[in-house]
C-alpha cells in the first residue's frame, strides 16, 4: 500500500498520502521488524493481550521476510520529489538523511537531522534538561555551489497540533507562508540552516469498520511502535540500505517522472 500511496501522491501531490505513508513507516515497517534480528513479525496482531510473534532464520520464515527488504530499500525513494513546474523541493518525510542534485546547471544539497537528546539510554525524554526535547525537532542544512533562488516546502504531518515553530539562520521569520499542509520557504539558498518544531497533541480517531470503537493516537505512539527503541531501530537499519534511489516529481503536468540516478539520496 506505500508503494500505491507513493504513486499517487506523484500524480496528485496530495499530502494525505505522505501522511498515509509516515504513518505506515512507523507503525508497520519499523514496528514490524526486530531491531536486534532484523526478523520481521508475520502480522501485526490488535486483540488484546496478543504478542507478535518475529521469525527466525531457519524457521518460521514467511513471504513477509521477502517484503521487508523490499520494503527498507524504499526510504530514499519516500523523502524527498521536486516539482520542477513549481521550482520547488519537497521534504515528504522526516528520515535523517542527504540529498544531492543539480538544478541550473548548479550542485545543490539538502541534509537533515534529528534535535532528538538521550538521557541513560532513552530516548525522546531528558527530565534532567530543561531544554526542547523532541524527536520532531529538525534541522536542515542547505547547500548551494553558488546561489540559488528556490523553494523548500516542508509537509506538516497531520498530527501536528498549532503552527510549527521555524527558525532559519538562528532568526525566526516574520512570518510562515503555509498552503495545502506545507510550510513553504522560498529563499536565494547558498549555505543556510533551518530549524523546525511541529508541536503534537493527542488525537481520536473512530474505527473505519467500527465508529462507536475510538482510539486515541499521538505521534509518540507511532514511535514507540516497535518492542525496542525505534531510534535505535533507524541506526540500526539505515545505514545498510541503499545509499541513493531515484526520486520523482509528484505533478499533475509530468507523473511519476524521474529524476536521474546520478542525484543521490544518502541515509
Amino acid at each position: 500500500m506505500v508503494r500505491v500511496a507513493s504513486y499517487l501522491f506523484k500524480w496528485t501531490g496530495d499530502k494525505k498520502y505522505a501522511d498515509y505513508i509516515e504513518r505506515s513507516l512507523y507503525n508497520g515497517f519499523l514496528a514490524q521488524q526486530n531491531a536486534v534480528t532484523g526478523m520481521p513479525t508475520y502480522f501485526l496482531p490488535l486483540a488484546a493481550g496478543s504478542k507478535k510473534k518475529w521469525g527466525s532464520k531457519t524457521h518460521d520464515f514467511w513471504c513477509c521476510h521477502g517484503t521487508m527488504v523490499q520494503a527498507q530499500a524504499l526510504y530514499p525513494e519516500l523523502i524527498y520529489y521536486r516539482d520542477e513546474d513549481s521550482n520547488k523541493l519537497i521534504v515528504s518525510q522526516y528520515i535523517p538523511s542527504k540529498y544531492e542534485f543539480d538544478h541550473n546547471g548548479n550542485s545543490i544539497s539538502i541534509e537533515q537531522t534529528t534535535g532528538m537528546k538521550y538521557y541513560n539510554d532513552q530516548a525522546f525524554f531528558d527530565e534532567h534538561d530543561d531544554g526542547q526535547m523532541s524527536r520532531w525537532l529538525l534541522k536542515f542544512s542547505v547547500k548551494t555551489a553558488s546561489p540559488e533562488k528556490f523553494t523548500v516546502a516542508f509537509r506538516i504531518p497531520a498530527w501536528a497540533k498549532g503552527e510549527p515553530e521555524v527558525e532559519i539562520n538562528g532568526k525566526k521569520p516574520e512570518s510562515l507562508d503555509i498552503a495545502d499542509g506545507y510550510l513553504n520557504i522560498t529563499a536565494e539558498w547558498n549555505s543556510d540552516m533551518v530549524q523546525i518544531f511541529f508541536p503534537n497533541g493527542i488525537v481520536m480517531e473512530s474505527l473505519p469498520d467500527m465508529p462507536k470503537w475510538l482510539r486515541l493516537l499521538t505521534v509518540l505512539s507511532f514511535l514507540r511502535a516497535s518492542s525496542t527503541r525505534t531510534a535505535d531501530l533507524w541506526e540500526r537499519t539505515i545505514p545498510t540500505m541503499y545509499s541513493h534511489g531515484r526520486q520523482s516529481t509528484p505533478t499533475a503536468h509530468s507523473p511519476g517522472s524521474r529524476i536521474p540516478t546520478a542525484q543521490r539520496v544518502s541515509l
